[in-house]
Formats: structure tokens, C-alpha cells, sequence
């Protein structure tokens, strides 16, 4: 290569160097305003992400003492009831040492109870002279009860127990059978169960005859391993609070529901919207956008699903449970004299 071919090399990179300098000179201005919304942008997304995953990796964990806290609810304090000035109800039932040698109806929730004082007894014999109320039925807030669920904005005298436990925890046991990976569910969001409660009535309403396959809500029975073939089921409250909800977050699928009005064993009172599950509004006026959110963002339902299972494995311990459980009938006890 001779001196006058690598003058003129030398003198094409010079002007190409000008050229670009002289251009981006005249381009400044939109350079600066290109940059200037594409930051904008970029922010609007962060805040956009971090508003739906607020505490998105901030998953409580909470102790023994803070659980028997949480389930005694309003009943610290010495109370005394006089049950002949209570009409308490046919769903009421007055558990002592009595109830353990008599006859047992058919229901569930007695059978249960049962069985949590006899195990109390064993170890607290100095309590067999308290008696315990049972309620199976509706909320009644006057006297310190024991019962499965509470509202949580007037939680009143309840005393929760992880009663109906066949409903609401055994079907958990069985998901490894039938769960599948996220990644293998269909696209759609599926509810089944009964109208029972005014937020069903209102979500099969509204999308009981639905176009659009991606959104399936039915009115009828329903099995387990068929809502599992879904990435996204529904948990709605009835009559009381929503039993699936239980198997719904131990599984490979995203809860999607309303804010809790009521709680149980599970302390729904704790659960976060955009950590543990996905939320709805209660007239479901926004399903198909949190249908389209899901669908758009898979890794960040992953996430909350995992929040949601870490949050369920809390409560499996069954020695765990039941120390709690006999620590919550020693307090109420200690706190609930019955004349």
C-alpha cells in the first residue's frame, strides 16, 4: 500500500468522523427528547411493576405466638357468661366433660371439636371443670365462642379452630397426584361450585354464558384435577370462606380472587394481593384485564405462586397444629368462665 492510498484512507475516516459529529450536532435536540421519553417510558414500567408486586419477595413469616395472637382475635380478657340470659341458637353447642361420653350427631364440626378436647384434656386435666361454646353455625358476637371462621373487620368473641378439616385441608394431600407444571396448564381462568353468596351470584351473572373460552365460570360440581388443567382458578367466598382456596395455593395454579371478608385457620386476614394471589374486584368488572395482566406477565404468576405455596407449607405441620390448637382452648379457657 503506497503513501498516497493511505493518505486518502485516512482522509475518508476524517470526514466520515465530521460527518457523524456535524449530524448529531443538528440532531441533539431530538436525541435529547428521544432519550428523554424512552426514560419515561422505562419509569412508567417500573412503577407500573412495582405497584402490582408491592412486597413482591416480602412473604411474612409468623411464629407460634403470633398465630395463637392472631386466632384468640378480641378474647384476652377475662369474660363471664351467663349462658340462661343468652339465647345462643340450634347451631350452638356447650362442649365439657359431658359431651365426651354422650352420643355424637352427625356432624362434622361437634366430631371434630371432640376430639380437639380430649387431646386438650389430656394435658390440661386441671381444665375439666370450663366448658367450651361451640359455633357451627351463623356469626353471633355476644358470648367468646369457638368456630371455623370469623368476618375479619369484626372479628367480636370468636376464637378460631382449623375445624372441617376434610373440606378445607385434606384435598391437599392429593395434589401431587393430579398437578401439572404452570407451564403445561391451559390459558383460562376457571371457576366451578355453587350460586351460593352474593359475589358468585354476581361472577355467574356475569360470565356464565361467556363468548370467549379463556374465560370458563359454571354453576355446578366440580373435580379437582379437572380445575388444575388451568393456570388461573377463582377463589370466591360463599356463605363463609372460600374452602378452595386452600388447595388452590398449595398448587402449580394462580389464585385469582376477591379481598377476604372473612377468615379461618388460614388467616386470610395475612394475605396479600400481588404476593400471594391476584386480585379481582368484587363485582368482577376486571377479569378479562386481569385475564390479559396474567397472560402477559407468566414469570411474576410464578412467582406468586410460589409465595403462595411457601405460605401454605406454614400450616402442614400437623404436630405444630395441633400444639397450637390446645394452646387456643388453654387461653380460652383461662379467659371464658361459663355460669
Amino acid at each position: 500500500m503506497n503513501n498516497e492510498t493511505c493518505i486518502i484512507i485516512v482522509l475518508v475516516i476524517i470526514i466520515f468522523f465530521l460527518s457523524c459529529v456535524i449530524i448529531c450536532k443538528c440532531k441533539e435536540k431530538e436525541i435529547r427528547l428521544c432519550l428523554q421519553k424512552c426514560n419515561e417510558f422505562f419509569q412508567n414500567k417500573r412503577r407500573h411493576f412495582i405497584k402490582k408486586t408491592e412486597n413482591f419477595t416480602n412473604t411474612q413469616d409468623f411464629d407460634i405466638e403470633e398465630r395463637i395472637k392472631y386466632y384468640l382475635g378480641n378474647n384476652k380478657k377475662k369474660t363471664f357468661v351467663k349462658l340462661y340470659n343468652q339465647n345462643l341458637g340450634k347451631d350452638v353447642y356447650i362442649i365439657n366433660t359431658y359431651s365426651l361420653d354422650g352420643s355424637i350427631e352427625n356432624n362434622n364440626i361437634l366430631k371434630e371439636m371432640i376430639t380437639f378436647y380430649k387431646e386438650f384434656l389430656r394435658e390440661n386435666i386441671q381444665n375439666r371443670d370450663n366448658q367450651i361454646i361451640l359455633n357451627t353455625g351463623k356469626f353471633y358476637h355476644k358470648v367468646p365462642y369457638v368456630a371455623l371462621s370469623r368476618p375479619i373487620k369484626n372479628k367480636g368473641l370468636v376464637s378460631i379452630l382449623p375445624f372441617n378439616n376434610i373440606k378445607h385441608w385434606r384435598p391437599i394431600e392429593n395434589l401431587k397426584k393430579y398437578d401439572i407444571p404452570y407451564e403445561s396448564k391451559r390459558n383460562v381462568i376457571i371457576w366451578r361450585g355453587t350460586n351460593k353468596g352474593e359475589q358468585r351470584r354476581k361472577l355467574i351473572e356475569k360470565y356464565h354464558n361467556y363468548p370467549s373460552h379463556e374465560i370458563d365460570i359454571k354453576d355446578c360440581k366440580f373435580f379437582i384435577p379437572e380445575l388444575l388443567q388451568n393456570k388461573f382458578i377463582l377463589s370466591i367466598e360463599g356463605n363463609d370462606v372460600a374452602s378452595n382456596l386452600k388447595w388452590i395455593m398449595a398448587s402449580n395454579s394462580l389464585c385469582i380472587k376477591p379481598q377476604s371478608t372473612k377468615e379461618s385457620w388460614l388467616m386470610e386476614g395475612k394475605l396479600k394481593p400481588w404476593v400471594h394471589y391476584v386480585p379481582v374486584k368484587g363485582d368482577f368488572s376486571d377479569l378479562e384485564e386481569i385475564y390479559k395482566w396474567c397472560i402477559e406477565n407468566p414469570e411474576i404468576c410464578k412467582g406468586i405462586i410460589k409465595n403462595a405455596n411457601d405460605y401454605i407449607s406454614r400450616f402442614m405441620n400437623g404436630d405444630t397444629e395441633f400444639k397450637i390448637i390446645k394452646r387456643i382452648l388453654k387461653e380460652y379457657c383461662n379467659n371464658t368462665s361459663i355460669l
